[in-house]
């Protein structure tokens, strides 16, 4: 799916190289600052540790001890506080330039009709609409939407993190993650009467038991995913052996939890990662091969998806599907 050699003249491209340079130098300012403020810290804290251990194990600690603490703690302290804040400061602007230098470009390179607005994502309402999740949500984020037209097929993608909030016995507050990572959603081509589910295989999903398993003849497919239907037949109707095989192929090359629903005439994708997508490390230099290997690979998902169900061959007119 990822074209090398698309890749490989971003690499090569001289006006990329010289904005990869300019990138590379305000990395490395900021991880001179993040490895001070971490510094810092670790000095604070050994501090503590030094004057902890000396008074357990001697009971007795020395003046000159305990001058050294005052003033190394407050030193670690105000050193701490200048690295945090220059990298906070210098970290906005090298993610907002990382976005506009080297995801921009990325997108572009897949697709120069597509639109990226790194601020914007794909409103709680679409989301919503996908009934993939059931998990009340206290808390909505996400970045980098992209949205476009392949060939008569629409589609936005961002990414996306959402949590509840749950109160334990003694009233403390715990977050839990109920998505995070790539969602996507297109038009399908075709109207659904019944929404349908296909899940990867997993812990821990919640799922509305109105929905019936829905049993296919397609081994490798079953093995990998549960589908859920009100509508058996439609089920069927949707997930024919192309389309079947076309989701196991995602799933194999993205190696990541993929959870799909047909609901009305929108095919929803959500692809889960532990990670964030397109932002930036101070630790990873920019022109890292692996690194925009795997935004491409993850911005790549928009084409791979419409191509391999077929989105774009509209042999069924919406509200077509009948049950029996």
């Amino acid at each position: 799916m990822v074209n090398q050699e698309e890749l490989n003249f971003f690499h090569r491209d001289d006006k990329l190289k010289s904005e990869f340079e300019d990138l590379e130098r305000q990395r490395l300012k900021i991880k001179f600052y993040d490895k001070g403020f971490i510094i810092s810290l670790i000095l604070f804290f050994s501090c503590f540790g030094v004057l902890f251990l000396l008074a357990i194990t001697t009971q007795i600690i020395k003046a000159s001890i305990i001058d050294i603490f005052f003033i190394a703690a407050p030193i670690s302290v105000i050193s701490f506080g200048i690295f945090f804040g220059l990298s906070i400061v210098k970290s906005g602007d090298f993610r907002k330039k990382y976005k506009e230098k080297i995801v921009k470009p990325i997108v572009t390179m897949i697709d120069d009709t597509w639109i990226y607005k790194p601020e914007e994502k794909i409103t709680q309402k679409q989301y919503i609409s996908s009934l993939l999740y059931e998990d009340r949500i206290d808390f909505y984020t996400g970045n980098d939407l992209i949205e476009g037209v392949i060939e008569q097929t629409d589609f936005k993608c961002s990414e996306l993190v959402t949590q509840y909030e749950v109160k334990n016995t003694s009233k403390n507050k715990n977050w839990h993650t109920t998505f995070r990572g790539l969602f996507f959603h297109a038009d399908f081509n075709k109207y659904f009467t019944a929404a349908t589910f296909v899940r990867t295989r997993r812990n821990g999903i919640k799922v509305d038991k109105s929905f019936k398993v829905v049993e296919l003849e397609d081994a490798t497919f079953s093995k990998i995913f549960e589908v859920r239907s009100i509508d058996q037949v439609e089920a069927r109707y949707i997930l024919t052996p192309s389309i079947m095989e076309a989701i196991v192929k995602l799933y194999q090359y993205y190696q990541q939890p993929i959870d799909i629903s047909f609901v009305g005439n929108r095919v929803y994708c959500a692809v889960s990662f532990s990670h964030s997508l397109f932002e930036p490390s101070s630790f990873i230099p920019v022109y890292d091969v692996d690194v925009i290997h795997e935004i491409y690979k993850v911005l790549y998902f928009n084409k791979a998806i419409i191509h391999e169900l077929n989105l774009n061959t509209r042999i069924w007119m919406k509200g077509a599907i009948t049950s029996s």
